[in-house]
């Protein structure tokens, strides 16, 4: 069922996030990281973490909006671009840091 990758996703997407937030915040002490607190790079990184927790929670709502009997075309068109642009939007942001 495409519920099923939706909740899977949200649920990795969400260790992500507190991976990712975990592993920048070592370095967020650093007033020069990334070229400063206001620059591309480091709002791009900080978008990036905090994306994860984004995409994940919608679609954790996906997979809890549908019915699990049902089983068409459209929602399985649906559940692939809310996976897609889960993994799209942290990849771009992270590749335009």
């Amino acid at each position: 069922m495409p519920h099923d990758a939706n909740l899977l996703l949200g649920w990795v997407w969400m260790m992500l996030g507190m991976g990712t937030g975990a592993a920048i915040g070592l370095f967020f002490h650093r007033p020069d990281w990334l070229g400063g607190y206001g620059t591309w790079p480091r709002r791009m990184v900080r978008l990036g973490h905090i994306s994860f927790f984004g995409t994940g929670f919608l679609n954790f709502m996906f997979a809890f909006t549908f019915p699990h009997d049902r089983d068409d075309a459209l929602l399985t068109a649906a559940s692939v671009a809310w996976i897609v642009g889960a993994i799209a939007m942290p990849t771009v942001c992270f590749a335009s840091a």
